[in-house]
């Protein structure tokens, strides 16, 4: 200053810089579907900054994002997007001395480009009694649903609409309970988002409540393979989700007791004492009600027995011959053999039936012990009947015989007579038939005895 003289007085502390670009903005924050085509993106103003730069990217990773935009304040509208597409940002900041080059925390977003029309449309049809449920798949950035209704399924003119039937911000369902039963309702929903409303009104849905059941047709005994069971069998019922089941040892409805409530036909009655006859009643029924009860229908069980196998084969070549007691009253019997003498465990193979009281098994397993059972079959008016799993019997195929091998003779070891013994792999009883020669050709030898056990003694004129 004007006092100053000589050199110049120096303060005492010195003074702080810095040289850099400056970070990028905080407080980051981008619209997710409130906007129609644009994302709006916000953030905290920065000291100093002269311009921002908006970078994009699809992927969440800074070094692939791209140049958007400058702006001078903390606020910047994307109107470069795709319908739905959630996009990544971040700013970086410059001043007007330096350029930014460190980005901002990252921030997604993303807008609506056009107006949506509401699909999957669903009315409920004969499934409610008292409140109609539509529904439909839910849209984006929903600002309020508007259901309309006619009851003739005439598209609706946009420019002309009837009054809004129904009204929802949020749900995507609806329980009209303003029907009637017996009557058709067509539906239509249309949306309003941030773009606005659709002109289109999207497919139509047509739907009622559930009318008043009628009772099941087609009662009546059912074929079943098991004796002890009743096996009842109706004509399914529309609208209906359930049956009732009553039964009575008389032909009166009011004298029946109900059984059971099933999902549908057939319904099985094992508690049930053979020979008597009950009399069933169907009824379906939902969550509106039952049906009156249908047309009464017999049922009766029967018992039968299984066949005792008599007699059996275990010798015989290539084949197992059966034959057992008849039972009175049969219509034919099943035949069925397994390895293994437990029927059900693995399930015994069926061979086939026969109306005879005899079976010839041509195919069976050779040298190997099998468990044959037959089964009682009766059609007892049209309800075909097995009996349970009776006894079995064990039978056996013998395979084709197979040639003797490593013959062997004594020589000198017995006085007047030759000792011969052999190996024999057949299974049972097998013959042996003994051929002697004073050439090595089977063809001129001459038969000398036969024997069941794999050694012979040569008793003939034999010479030293």
């Amino acid at each position: 200053n004007s006092c100053s003289i000589g050199a110049p007085i120096l303060q005492d502390v010195p003074a702080e810089g810095m040289n850099g670009s400056m970070a990028g903005p905080t407080g980051m924050s981008a619209t997710n579907g409130t906007t129609c085509g644009f994302v709006e993106l916000n953030w905290d103003d920065v000291p100093l900054a002269s311009n921002y730069v908006v970078w994009s990217s699809l992927t969440d990773d800074y070094p692939t994002a791209v140049f958007v935009g400058n702006t001078a304040v903390p606020l910047f509208q994307d109107d470069l997007i795709t319908d739905k597409t959630l996009t990544y940002y971040w700013v970086t900041t410059d001043t007007q001395f330096c350029t930014g080059y460190v980005q901002s925390a990252g921030v997604s977003g993303w807008a609506m480009t056009e107006v949506t029309v509401v699909t999957g449309v669903v009315a409920g049809q004969g499934s409610e009694c008292s409140e109609l449920l539509v529904t439909w798949n839910p849209i984006n950035n929903i600002w309020q649903y508007d259901v309309y209704r006619n009851l003739t399924g005439t598209p609706l003119d946009p420019d002309n609409l009837p009054p809004v039937h129904a009204t929802t911000t949020e749900a995507i369902l609806l329980d009209d309970d303003d029907v009637v039963a017996g009557t058709e309702y067509y539906y239509w929903v249309r949306a309003t988002t941030s773009c606005g409303v659709s002109d289109d009104l999207g497919v139509v849905a047509m739907g009622y409540l559930a009318d008043n059941l009628t009772a099941p047709l087609g009662v009546g005994q059912a074929d079943s393979t098991a004796c002890s069971i009743i096996l009842i069998e109706w004509q399914p019922v529309d609208g209906a989700t359930g049956y009732d089941v009553y039964r009575g040892v008389t032909d009166e409805f009011g004298e029946s007791a109900f059984q059971d409530n099933t999902i549908g036909s057939p319904y099985p009655d094992s508690n049930v004492t053979d020979g008597q006859t009950y009399f069933y009643w169907i009824k379906a029924t939902n969550a509106c009600g039952g049906s009156a009860e249908s047309a009464s229908a017999p049922g009766v069980t029967l018992t039968l027995n299984s066949p005792v196998i008599t007699d059996i084969t275990s010798d015989e070549c290539g084949v197992v011959n059966m034959s057992w007691s008849a039972i009175a009253d049969v219509d034919e019997y099943h035949v069925y053999y397994s390895q293994y003498t437990n029927p059900y465990t693995p399930p015994a193979n069926y061979l086939g039936e026969t109306t005879a009281t005899e079976y010839t098994d041509a195919a069976p397993l050779l040298d190997t012990p099998l468990y044959y059972w037959v089964l009682s079959v009766v059609d007892h008016n049209n309800l075909v009947c097995v009996s349970q799993w009776g006894n079995y019997a064990t039978g056996m195929a013998l395979a084709p015989t197979s040639p003797p091998y490593d013959l062997h003779a004594s020589v000198n070891e017995f006085c007047n007579i030759i000792r011969l013994d052999w190996i024999s792999n057949n299974i049972g009883a097998t013959t042996h038939s003994i051929h002697r020669g004073d050439t090595d050709d089977v063809t001129l030898s001459q038969l000398i005895g036969t024997t069941s056990e794999t050694q012979f003694d040569d008793l003939g004129d034999v010479e030293p």
